[in-house]
């Protein structure tokens, strides 16, 4: 991980920044995703509960501008500033760099806010099997991304790995059982 210059630099090769820079479009893009969820989560949400995604999608937001601004700094300003030669003061721009202030707010998106998000949310599902399945991987993401938060504020690699492993196994959990409610919810409509 590069979370100093020095280790950027030594480590910065052309596949690597390929790699890091696909990691990174992934992230741009899927913060709009979770905002069009939502928005879809609105609409199946009980009446009595849409308070609920109303909230989640509040937080949603704050999580698409602070999360995609540290990537679109990263991708509009650190490349071109680093293809320069320039390299006094980039490490307050270098992803992994915990004293980071740009890195700070966009893990004040990518933890706090998102974990929020999930955890109000989770409790429009109830009922049947699916419903549950939903509920519990809402949940755990939710949990799983206010963990990140103490790993960001102390700074900890280790905590922080385990956020992003629980946190991206909850959330292909939610995204399969979120596929599967909304297929049967689309052929249900056609009928």
């Amino acid at each position: 991980m590069w979370t100093n210059l020095a280790a950027f630099v030594d480590g910065a090769s052309p596949i690597s920044l390929l790699a890091f820079s696909c990691v990174q479009l992934n992230e741009f893009l899927i913060a709009p995703v979770y905002v069009a969820l939502f928005c879809c989560l609105h609409e199946y949400a009980p009446e009595g509960k849409k308070i609920l995604t109303r909230l989640g999608l509040c937080f949603m937001v704050a999580l698409m501008v602070l999360g995609d601004q540290l990537v679109w700094v990263h991708f509009g300003v650190m490349r071109r500033i680093f293809s320069k030669g320039i390299t006094p003061g980039m490490e307050h721009f270098l992803h992994w760099n915990f004293d980071s202030p740009l890195v700070s707010s966009g893990a004040l998106g990518w933890t706090f806010f998102i974990g929020l998000a999930f955890l109000v949310v989770a409790p429009i599902f109830s009922g049947d099997r699916l419903a549950r399945s939903l509920r519990y991987s809402f949940a755990a993401a939710g949990g799983f991304a206010l963990f990140g938060v103490v790993g960001s504020l102390l700074g900890s690699v280790p905590l922080t790995a385990i956020y992003i492993l629980g946190f991206t196994l909850s959330v292909i959990a939610l995204a399969i059982f979120s596929a599967i409610l909304f297929r049967g919810l689309a052929a249900q409509a056609v009928r």
